[in-house]
């Protein structure tokens, strides 16, 4: 892993750098944890409620519990005060929805859809895991070495073709018209 020199300041990193180094507003603190915890972790609990299935209730409701006590913390407390602490619960936040997201996925396929192929779940949770690796992979080249002449603009993520309504795709069609 990269170690940012203790002589180089935040000024002078890349672009990519500052990006993933700053931290969330103030003001916008409040916003973004409600948003994510009530909001999108929540629409994954609607189906782990019926059928009660009580292995599956006893992986999530504590890891659902759990991040909803400490957005209710953050949500109380000044959000000037826990700037680092919001950068955390964002990240356990990640990490706990996915899980959650994950099993209700299970859940869907196995009791609404009726699939019982023991090879689909296999293949479905060998899929995640490989992405979770490619996805870790790539964060980890991408922060190992300070690349002052990287173009984030030129990322094959940041292109048109992988997204088609960015800005620059509805850009480009509507002077087409012209």
């Amino acid at each position: 892993m990269l170690k940012i020199p203790d002589n180089k300041k935040f000024r002078n990193l890349p672009d990519y750098m500052k990006e993933h180094l700053s931290m969330l507003p103030p003001d916008s603190t409040r916003a973004t944890v409600s948003m994510f915890c009530f909001i999108l972790l929540d629409m994954c609990v609607l189906p782990l409620l019926y059928p009660r299935i009580n292995l599956i209730h006893i992986i999530t409701i504590p890891l659902l519990l759990f991040i909803h006590l400490w957005a209710i913390r953050l949500l109380i407390k000044d959000p000037r005060s826990t700037r680092v602490e919001t950068t955390l619960f964002l990240s356990v936040f990640s990490i706990i929805s996915a899980i959650c997201y994950f099993i209700t996925s299970l859940k869907v396929s196995y009791v609404f859809i009726g699939i019982t192929n023991v090879w689909y779940y296999i293949t479905l949770t060998g899929i995640d895991l490989i992405i979770i690796v490619i996805l870790i992979q790539y964060q980890i080249k991408k922060y190992s070495k300070l690349d002052y002449k990287r173009d984030e603009s030129e990322k094959w993520y940041n292109s048109g073709r992988w997204i088609p309504l960015t800005r620059s795709r509805v850009y480009h069609l509507s002077n087409d018209k012209r």
